[in-house]
């Protein structure tokens, strides 16, 4: 009797790991309870300057929140002090402090220690109107950009994820920015946060 029943049950396993639709969702059950997908939120950001703040282009104040849609939330004011057009070159170096020593991030999906060899290469395509938000702002959506005072727009955000490595990711970050154009030095910054994982 007692094999009967071991035996039904190993049937009725095998059956159901046989099914690729029932296997596929018993594997994510499993992997979502081991490593469940977390949010990162960023904690105690602050940014100075190392270039001085009489440059070609300058950063009143950048502020970097998370809204209730997970999203990176980006504010602030720039000032631009001389006509700036295409290639505004920016290099970041960026370093993770681990077991007390800053380690070099490498430049990973655009993340880390990162050239972006045109900024001016993210900005609306001529063809198609500036949002409503930047002219609202009366802030440039493209380059070139003239001299002038720009807010950055309340609804430029940028989408992250949650992600199974978030406990990975969290930590404490340091950053140094540098913009440029044709190699001419316009601006320097140094950066710092921290990165934090949560269930919610």
């Amino acid at each position: 009797m007692k094999f009967i029943l071991i035996s039904s049950y190993l049937t009725i396993l095998v059956l159901i790991l046989n099914s690729k639709n029932v296997e596929a969702a018993l594997f994510d059950s499993v992997i979502n309870f081991i490593a469940p997908k977390k949010k990162l939120e960023i904690q105690d950001w602050n940014i100075q300057s190392c270039g001085g703040s009489d440059g070609p282009l300058a950063l009143e104040y950048i502020d970097v929140s998370v809204n209730a849609r997970d999203e990176f939330v980006l504010s602030g004011r720039i000032h631009v002090r001389q006509f700036l057009s295409a290639p505004l070159t920016v290099k970041v170096n960026m370093e993770r402090k681990l077991i007390g020593i800053w380690v070099k991030i490498p430049c990973i999906r655009d993340f880390g220690s990162c050239t972006y060899q045109d900024l001016c290469d993210y900005g609306y395509d001529e063809t198609e109107p500036c949002p409503e938000s930047y002219v609202q702002e009366h802030s440039p959506c493209r380059c070139p950009l003239e001299k002038g005072s720009y807010n950055v727009p309340s609804n430029v955000t940028i989408a992250i994820p949650k992600t199974r490595l978030a406990d990975i990711a969290k930590g404490n970050f340091r950053a140094t920015i540098h913009f440029s154009h044709n190699n001419v030095a316009l601006a320097c910054y140094n950066a710092k946060f921290r990165l934090k994982s949560s269930k919610a």
